[in-house]
Parts: structure tokens; sequence; C-alpha cells
């Protein structure tokens, strides 16, 4: 993502899949996967917030 000219788009896709996943995990019953894929999702978002938010 850091050679990317757009991590933004990087970012909003990588959001986007964990996202589906969590959806999926949820529909099948699996409370623990979603919990866990929830957490990294958070982690996600929080790693691109700190490191190319300036960048806008």
């Amino acid at each position: 993502m850091y050679d990317a000219r757009h991590p933004k788009d990087f970012a909003e896709d990588a959001l986007m899949n964990m996202q589906r996943a969590i959806d999926i995990a949820l529909e099948i019953g699996f409370q623990d996967e979603a919990d866990r894929l929830t957490k990294r999702r958070d982690h996600i978002k929080a790693v691109y917030d700190h490191q190319f938010r300036w960048l806008k």
C-alpha cells in the first residue's frame, strides 16, 4: 500500500471485503469467526487512519 498512488482505494477494498466476510460468517452462524474478523477489520482501519489519513 505504501507504493500505491491511491492507497485509499486499497484500504476501501480491504475493508469492504472484510465486511463481506463478516456478514457471511454471521449468516452461517460462525460468531467467533465474525468477532475475529471484526477485530482485524478495525485494526486495518486504524492503521490506515494512522498512516495515510493525512494524504486525502
